[in-house]
């Protein structure tokens, strides 16, 4: 017999801090418990802490829309040695960033990662979440 693993976090008032990790067999004929893991295991601990209503809609739009006031930014270099990384970028209006770890711009967007060819931002607004896989994106080196 062939057994799948699937992780879901428990919504509700109770248990909203929570994962249940579920063997299901491929014939879904069996369910069996294997445990309860606290969700920050996996997830990061500002997202374990939302609490919202579990008979609302989630109305998450697609921040594709977001992601578009970055047109035109450049990333034109990184330096980083001994444990220390920042990027430069020039903007649209001809002025120029110096990022790290952890920097915002425009207030939602976060720089999550620094590599010596591009910088990655994610979307970080819990008033208004994003959907599907738009909520990263990386400016690259020319």
């Amino acid at each position: 017999m062939t057994w799948g693993i699937l992780m879901f976090k428990i919504n509700s008032y109770k248990i909203n801090s929570y994962i249940a990790v579920l063997a299901m067999s491929l014939a879904a004929t069996r369910l069996l418990v294997i445990g309860l893991l606290p969700s920050s295991v996996f997830a990061s601990l500002h997202l374990a802490n939302i609490e919202r209503d579990p008979f609302q809609a989630v109305l998450a739009a697609s921040c594709d829309s977001e992601r578009e006031r970055f047109t035109g930014w450049k990333l034109h270099g990184v330096v980083s040695g001994g444990g220390y990384q920042s990027a430069w970028i020039q903007r649209p209006d001809a002025t120029w960033q110096r990022l790290t770890l952890g920097t915002r711009l425009v207030s939602e967007w976060q720089v999550t990662q620094i590599s010596a060819q591009w910088v990655d931002f994610q979307y970080e607004n819990p008033e208004t979440p994003c959907s599907g896989l738009s909520v990263t994106f990386s400016l690259f080196q020319h």
